[in-house]
């Protein structure tokens, strides 16, 4: 009896830190992969896809083998929360509900609903934004990039949407059992844009061949980006996610949304090149996902009374 409320005290107390864990394995398994690969990336002047870059990807395409290597790391680093979530769940025994939150895609015409809406709410105004801010895209340029389209939609499908079932399928569920679906969403927020880092890299190595520029100020710049980036674009972006998943109770809506979501927005960016139009999309976003929170907010059942 004593040895079994023993057993049961370290159980609960392991538990306790089981996010924190989940979140320092997401980051060690992605950061071993995207770190070195943009490193080298950068040094060799490759460009690595990203929602940002896409578009001048598909202009260039790829310079060589080692080009399509690096491409290949970097896109196994987006894995990093989908093991780190296999990792924990299994660990705790609890492998079999995370697989069905991952896999539950019979959410009724309301979910699909909700996910066709959210993409209509961000895109229909980012595009006629686009289109009065210019350039006006012609139609060669609107034709090129469409031969990547559904490649390239499943490249986002299989990385960005994979990384879902860490997210939202594994660290969102855990943070609402203790905090309010709005808190949770700003710190799952914090950690999934901070997971972002090595992306600003190439950032980095730019500053640094600027005469006169030194290491630490460079680092500086670039990290603030990253936090201009995590508060302009990703924070929006996680209330957002929450707002699907309490609707659903799926995190195979949020890697429909997450992936699509990704390849529209690159697919937009490309034919749109205008400076401004990240800003724009970040701005959209936030409209989102604040209407989101006065008036169609979503809170788990049973988490109704957190703060």
């Amino acid at each position: 009896m004593i040895s079994s409320q023993i057993m049961t005290k370290s159980s609960i107390g392991w538990k306790k830190y089981s996010l924190w864990i989940f979140v320092a394995l997401a980051y060690a398994i992605s950061w071993v992969f995207m770190v070195p690969a943009f490193i080298i990336a950068e040094q060799r002047g490759y460009i690595l896809p990203t929602a940002l870059t896409i578009g001048e990807l598909m202009k260039t395409g790829f310079q060589d083998n080692l080009h399509i290597l690096l491409t290949v790391i970097g896109t196994f680093s987006s894995y990093g929360p989908l093991i780190a979530a296999v990792i924990m769940a299994g660990m705790e025994g609890e492998l079999h509900h995370w697989w069905n939150r991952v896999t539950k895609w019979r959410v009724g015409g309301r979910g699909y609903r909700d996910l066709f809406v959210l993409i209509l709410a961000v895109f229909v105004p980012l595009i006629l934004i686009g289109l009065v801010l210019g350039p006006f895209p012609t139609l060669g340029l609107l034709a090129a990039p469409l031969t990547f389209v559904l490649p390239y939609a499943l490249y986002e499908l299989l990385t960005s949407g994979m990384e879902e079932p860490g997210w939202r399928g594994y660290a969102l569920p855990r943070l609402q059992e203790n905090y309010s679906a709005k808190k949770s969403s700003f710190i799952l927020g914090l950690g999934w844009g901070l997971w972002h880092w090595p992306a600003f890299i190439p950032m980095y190595f730019s500053l640094l061949n600027v005469p006169g520029t030194p290491a630490i100020a460079a680092f500086i710049q670039a990290a603030i980006q990253c936090l201009i980036y995590i508060f302009s674009s990703i924070l929006a972006a996680s209330f957002i996610e929450t707002w699907l998943y309490n609707r659903t109770q799926s995190a195979f809506m949020n890697i429909l949304h997450h992936g699509g979501a990704n390849a529209i927005g690159g697919y937009v960016l490309a034919v749109i090149p205008n400076p401004m139009m990240g800003l724009v999309y970040g701005v959209i976003r936030w409209v989102v996902a604040v209407v989101l929170m006065r008036y169609f907010w979503k809170e788990p059942e049973k988490q109704a009374n957190t703060v």
